[in-house]
């Protein structure tokens, strides 16, 4: 998220020099946020490389009748949330592997504008929230 303070819009009375200067600015940022980004990540992934514990491993095991596997903790946090939409019946746990599998699909929204001519918009997730967003902000 960008500090509001340290932001400069570009007015018509800065000069194209100065607009460059500022947007080098950001992109260094950027370039700083995106190495910070990238490290964490590296961590995320070595993390959930590690190989469970053996209880753990038992518990999945047994539920899934898989024998004789080392389950990594990525494994592990896939068969628990596949045992959670179906054991708990939970749609959020459901959709959330489904997302992941197949991608999210794209939503459809029906307006009328107008002249009252129905219309279909397809737009992305993305699409969708930065639309609520400029909304929110014009309200």
């Amino acid at each position: 998220m960008p500090n509001e303070e340290n932001l400069k819009p570009f007015t018509s009375d800065q000069s194209r020099e100065a607009a460059a200067t500022n947007g080098r600015k950001g992109g260094i940022q950027t370039g700083i946020n995106k190495r910070k980004n990238k490290v964490f990540g590296e961590l995320i992934r070595k993390i959930l490389d590690q190989p469970v514990t053996s209880k753990m491993a038992d518990n999945i095991q047994a539920a899934f009748s898989i024998k004789g596997e080392e389950l990594t903790l990525k494994e592990a946090m896939i068969y628990a949330q596949t045992l959670k939409a179906i054991s708990s019946e939970d749609t959020q746990a459901f959709n959330a592997l489904i997302d992941r599998v197949d991608g999210k699909p794209i939503q459809q929204v029906e307006t009328n504008n107008i002249s009252d001519i129905k219309n279909t918009v397809v737009i992305t997730d993305k699409e969708l929230k930065e639309a609520k967003n400029k909304l929110s902000e014009e309200l």
